[in-house]
This record gives C-alpha cells, structure tokens and sequence, in this order.
C-alpha cells in the first residue's frame, strides 16, 4: 500500500501539468518532433535555452542520439552537418565545445569528452541504424583521437581527461563521473578497441563507487584524483548537480550489473525528500547546502527511473512548454533509456 500511495505521489510531482507516456512504447515522436522545434534550428544547431542560446559538443551529441532513437534521418544529417562544420574545427577529430550566437562561432576550442564521447555514439548508432559506413568511419576517427588525447593512466586504470587542456595537475587529474557514458562505452568495445573501453569502463565504475562525498556520500560534478585519493578540487563547484545527475542514467542505460549498488547513495537521497516540497536540485557536498529549487522536469524523469527501473514508465514525465533545453533533453534521455533497456 505505501508503495502504491509513493507512486501516486510522485505521478503527481512529475507529472508538472505535462503529461506522462502512454501505456507501451515512451518514445512518441510527437514529442521528439516537438523537442526538435523548439530546439534544433533549421540549419542544425541545437540551442542551450537555459544557457543564452549558446550550442555545445555536449548537446549537438545528445541531438543526435535521439535522432537516432525516433528515426529521424533527415534532423540527424542537418546536426552531423552543422557540427562537422562549426565544432570540428581544432585539427583534429575532436570538437570544441562551445559556440556562441554573439561571434557565431566556436569560442572555446578545447573539446570536452563527453560530447566529443556523445557525437561518437551517435553517428555509431546511425551507421548502424541506416547501414551507411560513413558516418561509422568518422565516428572511428573520433574514438581515435579520444584514445590518443583524453584517456590517461592513473590509480584507477585508465580515466577520461574532462578535456585536452587544463585538467591535468601537479600530481593531480580533474575528472567528471559524469563524462562515463556507460551505454556509449560499450557500444565502443564491440566496435573500436575492446580492451582500451572496457577498461575506461572500469575505471569509471572505481570512480563512481569511491567518489561519494557529503553526509549522503553522493557523487560530485567534479572531483580531483591525487594517487589514490579522491578529493573535492578547488576552482570548480562541489556539488551533487547538474552534471552529475546524469550518473545513475547511464548506469542503468548501460546496463551495469552493480548499477543498483553505484546509484544506492543517490537514491537514499532522493528517497529522503518523499513527502517534502521537492527535491533540492543540487546540494553542495562540501558545505551541505541545498538548492532553494527542485529539480526540474527532467531531473525528476532521472530520479524516477533511477528509483523505480522497470516500474518507472507510468510516472515518467513528458517535456511541457516550461522545460528548457537540459531538462527537455533529460527527459527524451530517460525515456529512451528506459525504452532500450527494459522493452
């Protein structure tokens, strides 16, 4: 009974005026054909909305992938397009990560793994989706650059550099747990180099498993390994947030088989709030501080999936009119996960 009274509950919370999936399949292409319209201009660029309209690696990959997921062939040409054209622009295969509207161009030429990991993916899942091997060959490109530039030794196995530039320190790395893309690493092994993913893959369960930090042991945005200890790093924020909600989707995504034990933390404290208000989006880990605003729509889709797996569907979210571009895509990201690894 308490069960079934939580569930209710937290159709209600996520629920937010939008709507939730249907019964059967929760990738309507109804609502990828309104996330692309709201967000994927018409020459292919995918706008930040909650961040002044700037593009990203980060997005442009996500863009991707859904495209993949809906079938949507024609908006997944336009994003590669625009991407190989405007981020692709450093001399090798990887991307900068920021353009802005102001310049109209790239800002920051340094990449960032997880997009550079996410564009990768996308065009993997769309040679195989179209069975065109050309998209395949530019994805290996990437994966071999990535190799070369952003994988590196520690006493973890082999980690992913955030970036080329500014992450490696006097006897310090600066990592994200968030950067392990677990479903986009496995699909790595079977088509690039098995050894190298599936030890990058290891070394990000270690992280994941070791970097719990706070009174709820959560896993931090970022985090500095420094030998064999793990630390908050100054200069970056040490909280429990945007980036690092993203931990638990991938490791259920990718079907890690201690995923359960990774999310229990996170779960423990998304549970803790049952009853209160909302869940504070983000909680910083060094002082305890807790945001003074709940997660957003796609915030809760990863809470509910993370806590409920196979059970989640009826509570999942769909995108409203209120949902910017991170929360939007959380959502369609959620749904997708649930969509390929429990049906």
């Amino acid at each position: 009974m308490r069960k079934i009274l939580l569930i209710l509950a937290l159709l209600g919370a996520t629920l937010g005026g939008a709507g939730a999936a249907s019964a059967g399949s929760p990738l309507h292409r109804s609502e990828w054909q309104a996330f692309a319209t709201r967000f994927v201009l018409p020459e292919g660029r995918v706008a930040d909305t909650g961040n002044k309209g700037i593009s990203h690696s980060e997005g442009q990959g996500y863009g991707m992938i859904m495209a993949t997921a809906y079938g949507d062939r024609e908006t997944f040409e336009r994003l590669w397009r625009w991407t190989a054209a405007n981020l692709q622009v450093r001399g090798d295969h990887l991307f900068a990560w920021k353009w802005e509207t102001g310049p109209a161009r790239a800002t920051d030429l340094n990449s960032a793994s997880d997009g550079d990991i996410l564009i990768a993916w996308g065009l993997l899942r769309a040679a195989d989706l179209w069975q065109d091997e050309g998209y395949g060959a530019a994805a290996l490109a990437i994966l071999d650059d990535v190799r070369d530039r952003l994988v590196v030794e520690t006493s973890l196995g082999k980690v992913l550099l955030p970036g080329p530039e500014g992450f490696v320190r006097d006897g310090s790395v600066v990592l994200n747990p968030s950067y392990w893309v677990f479903p986009a690493l496995d699909a790595f092994a079977r088509r690039h180099d098995r050894d190298l993913w599936r030890a990058v893959s290891d070394s990000g369960r270690a992280l994941v498993a070791r970097a719990r930090f706070g009174e709820a042991g959560l896993p931090p945005d970022w985090v500095e390994l420094a030998g064999t200890e793990l630390r908050l790093p100054s200069g970056f924020e040490t909280v429990f947030g945007f980036n690092a909600i993203r931990v638990p989707l991938y490791a259920i995504w990718g079907g890690l088989d201690d995923a359960d034990a990774l999310n229990r933390p996170v779960v423990s404290w998304w549970s803790g709030h049952d009853g209160a208000p909302f869940i504070p989006a983000t909680v910083d880990l060094a002082t305890g501080a807790k945001a003074p605003y709940g997660l957003s729509g796609g915030g809760r889709a990863v809470s509910v999936l993370t806590r409920f797996g196979g059970e989640a569907l009826p509570m999942l979210p769909s995108v409203g009119d209120t949902d910017d571009y991170y929360s939007a895509t959380l959502i369609l990201l959620t749904k997708i996960a649930f969509s390929e690894r429990f049906m």
